[in-house]
C-alpha cells in the first residue's frame, strides 16, 4: 500500500468489516497502514459506510411511516410490556455491527502496534459527528439517511465503555460543558419510530437509555428539557418505562438469582427487558447473570457428595445473550 491511496484502504476495510473478519485480522491491516491518522481515517470512514447501508437496509424492510395505536396518557405498568416488532431478524445485523464499533472504539493502536502514539484510535466524538452528517442535506447532496435510533442505539453500546461514558472522561466534560455531543444525540432522534408498526423498545428508547445511564454527570437535570426542547415532547412517558424497567429487573430477577430456573426459558418479551436494563445501567445485569451462572451462597452451603464436584448453576439462552449491551457480554 501507498500513501494517499485512501479510498483503496475504506475498501479493504469495507470488505473485512463485511465479511465478518476476525478483529484481529483488521489489526494485523492496521500495522500495515501507514503510521498517521491516515489509517484510523480509513477504518472510521469504512464503519461509518457500513453503519449507512445497514440502517438503509432496515429502513427499506420497516414500517416506519405507519402508526401503531398507542395511549401515551395511560399509567405506564409496573411491568410494562415491551413494544417488539415482528420482524426481529435485523437485530443480528446490529448486534454484529456494535460487536464491531465497540472493538475498534474501546481500543487504541499504540496498544496493537508500539509504533502509533498515544491517541490514535477511532473516537466516540467523531462517530457521532458522522452519523449526524449522514442525516444532515448539503448543498450539493440530500441527507444520505433519514434520523433513525439505530444511530443512537449504536452509539449507546459505546456509551459503557469507560474511557467514553466513565466518571470524569468524553461525555463527563460534555455534560459539564456546553453538550455539544449530547445534542447531537438528540438531533438523531426519530421520535416517529418507537410508534410506528415496526417500532422496538430496545431500540427506540436508546436515547432514554443513554440519558438515564449518564444521569449522574448531566448538570442541573431539571432544566435539561428547557436546554433541550425536544425531550420535552419524548421525555414523560417513556422515562417512567425506563424507570419502571429497572425496579421489574431488580424484584423478578436480582432479587432471585438463587433460583437457578429464573432466568431460563425466557420469552422474547423477558429478554428485551433485560437488554433493556443493561443499556440502563452500567454492569447490573453482567453482575446477576454471573452469580446466577457461578452460584454465590450466602451462609450455609449445600452439602455435596463424592459425585457432586461443583454446585449446580443455572443456564442462559444465547437469545438473550446476543440482545444484552456489548459491554454486558464482554464482562
Amino acid at each position: 500500500m501507498r500513501d494517499g491511496h485512501m479510498t483503496t484502504y475504506v475498501s479493504l476495510f469495507g470488505d473485512l468489516l463485511y465479511q465478518r473478519a476476525p478483529s484481529d485480522e483488521i489489526f494485523f491491516m492496521i500495522r500495515q497502514l501507514p503510521h498517521n491518522p491516515t489509517g484510523v481515517s480509513a477504518l472510521r470512514e469504512s464503519l461509518v459506510v457500513k453503519t449507512r447501508d445497514v440502517v438503509r437496509c432496515i429502513q427499506r424492510h420497516s414500517r416506519f411511516h405507519e402508526s401503531r395505536q398507542a395511549d401515551l396518557t395511560a399509567p405506564v405498568l409496573p411491568n410494562p410490556e415491551m413494544v417488539v416488532p415482528d420482524n426481529i431478524d435485523f437485530m443480528e445485523l446490529l448486534i454484529e455491527l456494535s460487536d464491531q464499533l465497540y472493538a475498534f472504539v474501546g481500543s487504541e493502536l499504540s496498544q496493537i502496534s508500539n509504533i502509533y502514539p498515544t491517541g490514535y484510535s477511532v473516537l466516540y466524538e467523531d462517530l457521532i459527528a458522522d452519523y449526524y452528517a449522514l442525516t444532515v442535506a448539503s448543498d450539493k447532496a440530500p441527507a444520505e439517511l433519514e434520523k433513525d435510533n439505530t444511530l443512537i442505539f449504536l452509539l449507546l453500546q459505546l456509551i459503557h465503555i469507560e474511557k467514553v461514558g466513565g466518571k470524569d472522561k468524553l461525555l463527563t466534560q460534555d455534560y459539564a460543558g456546553d453538550e455539544h455531543l449530547f445534542k447531537l444525540l438528540i438531533a438523531l432522534y426519530n421520535e416517529d419510530q418507537v410508534n410506528s408498526k415496526d417500532g422496538f423498545y430496545l431500540r427506540d428508547l436508546a436515547l432514554q437509555c443513554a440519558i438515564s445511564h449518564q444521569q449522574g454527570h448531566i448538570r442541573d437535570r431539571t432544566m435539561m428539557k428547557f436546554r433541550h426542547p425536544k425531550l420535552a415532547i419524548i421525555w414523560p412517558y417513556y422515562s417512567q418505562v425506563c424507570y419502571n424497567i429497572q425496579s421489574y429487573f431488580v424484584a423478578k430477577y436480582k432479587n432471585n438469582v438463587q433460583d437457578t430456573t429464573s432466568l431460563s426459558s425466557l420469552s422474547m418479551q423477558e429478554n428485551v427487558k433485560i437488554a433493556m436494563e443493561s443499556q440502563l445501567r452500567q454492569h447490573i445485569v453482567a453482575g446477576t447473570l454471573f452469580i446466577y451462572l457461578v452460584p454465590n451462597y450466602q451462609g450455609k452451603e449445600p452439602e455435596l457428595d463424592a459425585s457432586n464436584m461443583f454446585l449446580m448453576g443455572g443456564t442462559l439462552s444465547y437469545k438473550l445473550l446476543d440482545m444484552l449491551n456489548i459491554d454486558t457480554k464482554h464482562r
